[in-house]
């Protein structure tokens, strides 16, 4: 145990070294689970910002969601997670938008997490639903054009653009005294190839976890060279069977809500997200697996 410990803590540092180090890009949403991380870490987090779960029983996640009341942007997921001892391992698979804009998603994730400490390695590669002689067509690239290839300019030149891209993460979490929840994420450390249209940057977050009520801070770096920093803060009242939260955003100023329950294994949340010009975005997750 005693050594358990030592590793996941070891591999704490080596994560949050590693984090410090990269400013890149982040671009994918397909995993987001409903419920934020002070409340939650499981597979569908683990997925999507590396943050492995403290506990190693066997889960099932099914995601879906509608951003800002788009049925053409329609997203649904599947992931599963697993752990032994203080490993930790999650896959999943996503479908993100209508065939003629959509993508598809592939992700996998490994790490370690003992009580108080956990870290994670995360790597996902998406591909364009379309075909690359549609998406050829539509460019004007010649028709013996290499696979995945788009015209750029007017004379017919060719670029390396592709339909395709992968991504690598990580992320990290501790809780000294398991009422100080602090973490650090950055979901694409490396990226290669084509992402959906969607940047977010290194995540900072601090938590304090009560019995009943739960509170956060949390601050993403803009993702490109001058954008805005993003914060956000929120507040959570109930406990494992049922708890209600919202979360408050800026750059634009906007607001969340979110409620889940859990009956023995099974659990669900549903979460809605409002814009000051954009329709509202509705995510919800229904998951198999023992509490946490």
């Amino acid at each position: 145990m005693k050594v358990a410990k030592h590793r996941a803590r070891v591999g704490v540092v080596v994560a949050l070294a590693i984090l410090t180090l990269g400013a890149t890009r982040s671009r994918a949403q397909e995993f987001a689970p409903a419920a934020p991380e002070p409340l939650v870490m499981g597979a569908a987090s683990m997925l999507d910002q590396a943050l492995a779960p403290e506990r190693r029983a066997p889960e099932l996640v099914i995601l879906g969601g509608r951003p800002f009341g788009l049925a053409a942007l329609d997203a649904a997921a599947v992931a599963a997670g697993l752990g032994w001892r203080s490993l930790r391992g999650a896959a999943g698979l996503a479908r993100s938008g209508d065939p003629a804009i959509g993508w598809s998603t592939v992700a996998f994730a490994i790490g370690g997490a003992t009580p108080g400490a956990g870290y994670a390695l995360r790597v996902a590669a998406r591909r364009d639903r379309r075909s690359d002689a549609a998406i050829a067509a539509e460019s004007g690239a010649p028709p013996d054009a290499p696979p995945g290839t788009i015209a750029t300019d007017l004379g017919g030149g060719t670029s390396a653009g592709v339909n395709a891209g992968g991504e690598l993460g990580a992320g990290a979490w501790i809780a000294p005294g398991r009422v100080v929840l602090l973490w650090v994420a950055h979901p694409q450390l490396v990226t290669r190839g084509a992402a959906p249209p969607l940047a977010r940057g290194l995540e900072c977050g601090v938590a304090w976890r009560g019995s009943r009520v739960r509170a956060w801070l949390a601050r993403e770096l803009a993702a490109a060279p001058g954008g805005s920093d993003t914060h956000r803060a929120g507040i959570a009242f109930g406990g494992v069977d049922a708890s209600a939260w919202v979360e408050a955003r800026d750059a634009p100023l906007r607001a969340g809500l979110g409620v889940a329950a859990r009956a023995g294994p099974f659990a669900v949340g549903v979460r809605v997200d409002a814009h000051p010009v954009l329709p509202q975005s509705v995510r919800f997750e229904c998951a198999l697996g023992s509490a946490p």
